[in-house]
């Protein structure tokens, strides 16, 4: 989880921890997607998509379009996607 507010942006620092993240995790598990809160949505009508209570889905900010390109950027030789197939 990265901290953040509008009023202390998420940092350079937490965009190449995530990234170094990412990098560390798909070398020891199978990924295939990487999304942020705000992306999830998309996946609503995917078979990923799991939701018991139908009427639950809140709309996500964070961490943002900008914050997720700048790590997807580092980690692009991964190939992972962002969205359902």
């Amino acid at each position: 989880e990265n901290v953040g507010s509008d009023k202390e942006p998420l940092t350079p620092q937490q965009v190449e921890a995530n990234a170094a993240l990412v990098i560390r995790l798909a070398a020891r598990r199978p990924i295939e997607y990487l999304i942020g809160h705000q992306e999830y949505g998309r996946f609503r009508t995917s078979s990923l998509w799991k939701e018991t209570d139908p009427d639950y889905f809140t709309v996500k900010s964070d961490p943002g379009a900008s914050f997720m390109s700048e790590v997807r950027e580092r980690v692009k030789h991964l190939g992972l996607k962002t969205h359902p197939d």
